[in-house]
């Protein structure tokens, strides 16, 4: 069962990759060649469809009469439609179940958060209280400056409790005044810390400005998140 699996696995990987090639796809949104690994670099992977495993008394049974016992790091949501038991690096064995994971909505606070993801600071909020960095998943991957990771995160978190999640743009952040909308001439170089509109007078550090620029509530058409005070 897992070697029928990996073959039929390998088929559609290459299916792919034809099909982007026949469209003449761009190389960078061409899915890649399956590619062979010589079994001393390749860590053990068994993958098992719906009809190849059972869970029955919390212990895994797979196909050949393999029972397995397993340690449960959580509940599963739901009944699993595919396992997958691998090893890694350190001769740790596990098995990842794929499985239908419903929404949790929480519930509505209408207020809004801007986050500019910046050189010096990983990431800067409109909110003094940037809670969305609180849980240890999401503070070591900020730490970590794992920037496109934690942005999939944030898309993911939105997702699972209806919170809507818009990445913006970069362009002319650092150049448009989160006060009066009024735009620089010339982008600030990355030495210099601080905005300052020659239009309104306003001045702050240039990411907390960019972070209220990405926001819609620094226009105040929705309530700021807590911490962030409205200009007079």
């Amino acid at each position: 069962m897992p070697q029928q699996q990996l073959i039929r696995d390998f088929g559609k990987s290459r299916a792919k990759a034809m099909k982007d090639i026949k469209a003449r796809l761009p190389m960078r949104q061409r899915a890649g060649m399956p590619k062979w690994k010589k079994k001393r670099d390749a860590s053990p992977t068994f993958e098992y469809t719906r009809r190849g495993f059972r869970l029955k008394d919390g212990r895994l049974r797979l196909a050949g009469g393999i029972v397995l016992t397993v340690v449960w790091s959580r509940d599963l949501p739901s009944d699993p439609s595919s396992v997958r038991v691998y090893r890694d690096g350190l001769g740790h064995w596990y098995a990842s179940f794929v499985v239908e994971t419903g929404s949790e909505p929480l519930p509505e606070t209408g207020c809004v958060i801007g986050i500019d993801w910046g050189v010096k600071e990983t990431a800067t909020t409109t909110s003094n209280d940037p809670k969305f960095l609180a849980k240890t998943t999401m503070a070591r991957k900020a730490a970590d400056a794992a920037i496109s990771a934690t942005k999939a995160a944030l898309v993911e978190m939105g997702r699972k409790h209806a919170r809507k999640v818009h990445l913006v743009h970069p362009a002319h952040t650092t150049m448009d005044c989160a006060d009066c909308g009024a735009r620089a001439k010339h982008a600030l170089p990355l030495s210099e810390r601080t905005y300052t509109c020659t239009a309104c007078g306003a001045s702050r550090p240039r990411d907390k400005n960019s972070a209220r620029v990405m926001s819609p509530s620094y226009r105040w058409e929705v309530p700021p998140a807590p911490g962030w005070s409205q200009p007079g």
